[in-house]
This record gives C-alpha cells, structure tokens and sequence, in this order.
C-alpha cells in the first residue's frame, strides 16, 4: 500500500505527543519502539485518525502510516520543525488532497500545498498539481487557483475542467465561459466533464449576464451552440453530457427540446430521469411527472429520495394535494423510512392543509429530524394551532433534538400569537445559550414576539443591542411600537432608520401610518403617504389605503374619504370598506356605515362583522326596528355572531383559554 512516511527519532515521540495533547488531541502512543503506534485522535474537523502502524526501518526510528494529515496540521508543523525527513507518495497527497476538497478545509489543503512546494513536487507532477487546482477551485479560493493555473507549465484537459467547474458550482459563469473561449484556442479537446460543466453554465448565464433581447434569450442561445459542439466531437450520446443537456434546457423552460435529449439517450440514469420529472414538475405538469416516475420504474431505474422530493415541493406550492398523495403512493414502496421523502411529505400535507395527515407521517417515523419536528410546529402556527405548536417544541427538547433559527421562529411566532410571555421567555434563554442558531432571523422573531406581548421594553433591548440590523429589525420595533399605541416612538425611530440610510419598505409604511392613525396624526398620515411614491418611489397598496382611510375617518374627515376611496388605482377591499365602517361607527356616520357595510356585505358574505356593526349603529341611533331587521337577516340567511373574543392566560407554566361565558 502507498503511504505517506514520516520518518521520526525515537526522542521525538514524547514531545511531539505533549504538543498533541496541549492542542487536546488526544493522542495515545502504546509503549515500545516496535509496537503499533494508534493515533485514536478527534481532531478540531471531528476526523478520526485509526490504526497507524508502525514500520521500524532503522533502530531508533519509528515510521508513521499517516492517512488522514489534514485533520492535524499541528502534528506536521511539529514534524517540519524538526526537520526529519519526508517520503512523499503521489497517491496519498492524492487523497488527502481529494480529502480536503470534499470536506471544503481550505486550509488543510494549503498546508498540503506547501509541503509539496517545499519538497520540489509542483511543477513536475501535473496530476498533484491538478488536485491542487481542483481543491483551490471548489472551496471558493479562485485568487489562488487561477494564480496557480496561469504559473503552470503543462495544461491538460483535467486542469482547464477543474478551473471552469469551480467557477460554474460557486455561481460564476461569465468566468468560466471565458475560460472555455480561451480553451477552444489550445488545441485540447474538452471531454464530458468540461462539457457538463459549461452546460451548467449555459442554464445560468441569463442570472449573470441579464436577459438578453432575444425570443429564446442568451440560455438557450448558448446552449444550442455548445449541443452543437457536442455532437460535433461525439460526447452527444455521453450520460453526463445528456444529463446536462435536459438540466438546460428545462431551467430555460424548452421542454421538447428537453424531452428529445432524454428520448435520443442511448444510456439514462437516474439523473436523467430526475432532471426531466423535476422540470416537468416546476413547469405545472405534475401529471406528466408523475407518468415518468412510473416510467422510470419500468425502465428498471429505482428512483431516490430526490425524485420524490422534485414532485411533493412542486405539489405543495401549487397546493396539488391529489397528486401528492399519487407521489405518497409510489414512495411507499422503498422509501417508507427514508427522512428526507417523509419531511418533504410532511411539508406537502400541512402546506396542502391536511394536518392531520402530515402529523400520521410523522408519528410513524422512526426516527424524527429537526427538519420533522420544524416542518410539524410551522404547520401548527401556519393553521393557528399556537398551542399545540409549543407543546410540539417541548417535546422536541425531551427527545434531545436539537432546534435550528426555523424552529425557534416558528415557536416564537407562536408565543406571540398566544401573548405567552413565559414561554417566548424560555425559548428566548434556550437561544442564547445556542450562539449558532441565535441568529438575526430569531433576534427578530423575538422583537415581534415581546411585542405582541406587550413587553415592549424588552422588544426595544433586544433592537438596542442588534450591531447590524436589518430592514425587517426595523419594521419589527416601529409596528410592534404601533400596534400598543406608541405612536410617538414609532416615528421617531422611522426618523433614525432615515438618518442611518436605511431604506423603508411597503412594510415599513404601513407601521409608520398606523402609528399617526392611533396618535390621530393627520397631517403627518398625509405626508408619509405622499413621501411613498414622491421620495422612495414605493407605490401604495391596498394596506396604506386601509390606513389612510382610517386615519381620516377616525378625525372626521369623511369627504376625504370617501375622494380617497374612490380615486383607488385599485377596487377597494374588504379591509379599505372596514376600516371606513368603523369610524362610521365612532362618529354616529349611519349613512355612510350603512353604505360600507353594503360593499361588505358584497365582498365578504359570509362575515359577520359587517351585520354586528351596522346593527349596533342602528340601536345606538335608536332604530331598534332597523336593528332587528338586521339580526333577523343574518339569522334568515344561516349567519351567526362569532365564537366570541378568546383570552389566554399562563398559570403554573401552563396555557390556558378562556372565553367570556366561562367561569
């Protein structure tokens, strides 16, 4: 076996064993010069290093096998500095290079690299110096990979394939198309790899150039060139070619053209199948999809997980539930433990609305991830079920799963919503003391939180103490400051995000008008709304009408209004029309109420609120017979009040709900 031999004086062992162990390596050596030496070390990548033996060449010296050099770049600096001798092998620094590569440690692979350049390897060896390459390259170090590419002396295809799918996996296409024009000049024939990755290229050079003007834009364009080049050199019928070729021309949405690649392939895996399902499923043919995931079974080609998973993410955003259980049908057989299809089920189900469904995959898999667990507590909050969405994240704890920043949001967002202070507390300490997952994202779930707590105090330190915040950070504090009516702060502080550059969004305005409607700020409502479209150029929705309207009606200014209402670009809906029926109401308006609530009545028929409201108007005018009339209609017409107003109270750590009948 080729190995990689570190030829080490016996006196050496004990001190290089202590350096070892100060960087807690916990590195064992057995006693005696000619027994096997077993480095049983967890280093700081989490690597094991198992069974070294030793070879004993001369007396006094001990040779270690070392296979795994990139999880312990201290031991080989202690080496180097004792300057013992090296006997380098190509195909180990092969591995450990590869090694490096697949884990993404830049700076092992380095260490590596120097140890070469001091031992005269580069430049003499073009397959180590293409593992170099193809390590700088895939863990994003282009500075040092296209430095190291432009100094070689001899260029194989292998060295111009590594550099261009290193720029095509990190999202940089116009590099790696200028590097393939470069190649056509070289006289060096690409190979499948280099066309793989160029196709990939292709598929995403309208992100990186932009659209062009054109009917099939510059994708296709280019794509269609490089199929040419293909047939031209013979790589037509190659797998990986093929499987490049149907992945382009499905994200440039040329379905026939993608479907006469896969029909004309003389050999199809199941990436090919997989690229075809999937860009059927994103371009709405669940159907035909699905034929093919039939298809595939017959051709003798077993699908994996990623299969399962193209179609349930296209059924679950088109709320497609039929065709997700057909998927749920097919995957039973095979799959029916696999994780990663069950999550995706999971999701699918409770995204469709079928929660109940959703929770049945979930409590017969074995073994639940953080992916189950999040996907489970998001559909509890996302259907309003904010009590059972704790009592899942609790459990989720006992079963010593470890949360991520989704799972926190989603169990804050439900704190929130149940105004579970102690509970948004304790999920708060949890987070904390888990540094990876505190992130932004949680920091403002947490503002919202404390905010529709009523702990404004403690939403206003956690945004104090936020080094960067984030344009939602800002929206966060200035609605949640709205929504309890400190409307003087909210807009002191829109007042700081202007100073600090920060730029407001649609978000952002409806928390500023809000503020001026419950401050009764009129004239400064008027001039945010104009400052939307005249400053920042941000045109007003339904929202910001909603907001006009009611700061207008609540101070009485109804003919400015109703000139608002009906100067819309936009029909007015149910929240526009409410908001005017309210103020009708603070002000005894009946003829105007009556008038909102009858587009109410129109866009909203199943909604009570209208009825209530205009029946209240009418007793409060003493029209008692118009107030009658009114229950007597929404009784005749199958309509009743709503379950009344539901309160939420914490006793002994506990949720509990009340409404007003109880006792």
């Amino acid at each position: 076996m080729n190995r990689l031999h570190m030829v080490m004086p016996a006196n050496l062992v004990t001190s290089i064993t202590r350096q070892c162990q100060t960087h807690q390596l916990g590195l064992a050596i057995s006693q005696g010069l000619r027994c096997n030496l077993m480095f049983a070390a967890t280093f700081q990548s989490n690597t094991v290093l198992q069974d070294y033996p030793i070879q004993d060449p001369k007396e006094n010296h001990i040779c270690v096998d070392i296979d795994k050099v990139l999880d312990a770049p201290e031991t080989i600096d202690t080496v180097y500095q004792q300057d013992i001798s090296i006997n380098i092998c190509s195909d180990r620094c092969s591995s450990l290079l590869q090694e490096c590569t697949k884990a993404g440690s830049l700076e092992d692979g380095k260490v590596i690299h120097g140890r070469l350049i001091k031992c005269g390897i580069m430049g003499k060896d073009i397959f180590l110096e293409n593992k170099v390459l193809n390590m700088y390259a895939k863990c994003n170090c282009f500075q040092d990979a296209r430095q190291m590419f432009d100094k070689m002396l001899e260029r194989n295809i292998v060295s111009w394939t590594a550099l261009i799918s290193g720029y095509v996996q990190h999202g940089n296409a116009r590099e790696a198309f200028e590097l393939f024009h470069r190649l056509q000049w070289t006289g060096i024939s690409a190979n499948q790899y280099t066309f793989g990755s160029i196709l990939s290229a292709a598929a995403a050079i309208d992100d990186a150039y932009g659209k062009c003007h054109m009917v099939d834009g510059c994708a296709v364009r280019v794509g269609r060139m490089i199929h040419g080049c293909t047939v031209r050199t013979g790589f037509e019928s190659d797998v990986i070619v093929g499987n490049a070729l149907v992945a382009m021309y499905m994200k440039s949405n040329k379905m026939d053209d993608a479907y006469q690649v896969f029909d004309k392939m003389p050999e199809r895996d199941v990436v090919s199948w997989n690229s075809l399902i999937a860009g059927y499923a994103r371009s709405g043919y669940v159907e035909d999809a699905i034929k093919f995931v039939h298809e595939m079974q017959r051709a003798g080609v077993r699908p994996d997980h990623f299969t399962f998973v193209n179609v349930l993410g296209v059924c679950q955003n088109i709320h497609d539930l039929q065709h997700g259980k057909q998927v749920h049908g097919y995957s039973i057989i095979g799959f029916m433990s696999d994780i990663v299809v069950n999550n995706a089920l999971i999701t699918m189900y409770i995204k469709c609305g079928c929660l109940e469904d959703g929770r049945k995959v979930f409590d017969k898999l074995p073994d639940k991830s953080v992916v189950s667990w999040t996907a489970m507590i998001s559909g509890y909050v996302q259907q309003c079920l904010n009590e059972e969405a704790i009592e899942s994240f609790w459990e989720m704890l006992q079963a010593r799963v470890k949360p991520n920043h989704f799972t926190l949001s989603s169990v804050l967002r439900a704190c929130g919503s149940l105004a579970a202070l102690e509970h948004g507390r304790q999920v708060h300490s949890y987070a904390i003391r888990d540094v990876a997952e505190f992130t932004a994202f949680v920091r403002n779930t947490l503002i919202t939180m404390y905010s529709e707590c009523g702990s404004i105090g403690n939403a206003r330190k956690i945004f104090e103490k936020m080094r960067e915040r984030e344009l939602v950070t800002w929206n966060a504090m200035i609605g949640g400051y709205a929504q309890h009516g400190y409307g003087k702060e909210a807009l002191k502080l829109f007042e700081t995000m202007r100073r600090e550059n920060m730029q407001p969004d649609p978000v952002t305005f409806v928390g500023v008008l809000s503020a001026c409607s419950h401050e009764g700020l009129v004239d400064e409502g008027r001039c945010f709304f104009e400052m939307m479209s005249r400053t920042y150029g941000i045109f007003p929705g339904v929202g910001h009408y909603a907001c006009m309207v009611d700061i207008l009606g609540r101070a009485g200014h109804f003919n400015e209004a109703e000139n608002l209402i009906k100067n819309m670009p936009f029909e007015p809906d149910a929240a526009v029309w409410g908001a005017l029926m309210g103020a009708c109401r603070i002000h005894g308006n009946l003829e105007l109420g009556k008038h909102a609530a009858e587009w109410l009545y129109v866009l909203e028929p199943e909604n009570t609120a209208a009825h209530v409201l205009l029946s209240q108007m009418y007793a409060t005018a003493g029209k008692w017979d118009d107030a009658a009339r009114v229950r007597k209609s929404m009784r005749n017409r199958g309509l009743q009040k709503r379950r009344p107003g539901c309160s939420w109270i914490e006793v002994g750590n506990e949720i509990h709900s009340f409404i007003m009948e109880d006792r």
